[in-house]
Order: structure tokens, then C-alpha cells, then sequence
């Protein structure tokens, strides 16, 4: 569907190069998780072949759940930030830095 939805409304989505380089991945693992998913079903009597599915399985699986949430992060971020009006006199202030590590190390939680 995302492939898809690209395709046909190509000409007037404009993707950014950060957002171009989100959908190529998320295409790919989405494909990827397809692809051995159809391709391995079947294999469940040999037990180096279910396990070795099992893994990419869920390797992809996962690959594509992070990056539609990074997707919908700069969605987000790209819909509801907006720039503070500057003010005569103040200098002018800096880029907030991103939050990913306290995230990261208080597990997800802001």
C-alpha cells in the first residue's frame, strides 16, 4: 500500500532526502518481512531453515515497526513545530538539540 500510494501520487508528494531515505527503508523491510514470511512458511521441518526464518522474521518485523515510527516522529515533528517569533533585542537562539539519548536511556519515556 505504501509503494503504491507513492506511485500513483508521486507527483504531488514532495519527500524530503531524510524523508526519501525513511521510505526506501521502510519499503525494504516491509518487502523483506513479505518475502521471507511467503518463502518460509512452509519450512517447518528443518530446523535450521525455521529458526534461521524465524530470526530474519523478526529482525524485519521489528526493522519495520522502527522506521514507521520514525516516520511518524518527523511527521510530527514537521506538522506541530514552529519557530519562535524573534523579539527586538534578543539574540538569536539555537536550534533545540535533539532528546534521543534521554529517551533512549530512560527507556522511551520522555
Amino acid at each position: 500500500a505504501t509503494i503504491i500510494t507513492y506511485i500513483l501520487n508521486h507527483s504531488s508528494i514532495h519527500v524530503s532526502r531524510k524523508g526519501w531515505h525513511m521510505l526506501l527503508n521502510l519499503c525494504f523491510h516491509m518487502a523483506m518481512t513479505s518475502a521471507v514470511f511467503a518463502g518460509g512458511i512452509t519450512l517447518t521441518n528443518y530446523q535450521m531453515v525455521c529458526q534461521a526464518v524465524g530470526i530474519t522474521l523478526h529482525y524485519s518485523s521489528l526493522s519495520t515497526l522502527l522506521w514507521m515510527g520514525v516516520k511518524a516522529r518527523v511527521f510530527h515533528k514537521e506538522l506541530t513545530w514552529r519557530a519562535p517569533p524573534p523579539q527586538e533585542g534578543d539574540p538569536a537562539l539555537p536550534a533545540p538539540s535533539p532528546m534521543l539519548r534521554f529517551y533512549l536511556i530512560a527507556g522511551g519515556i520522555p
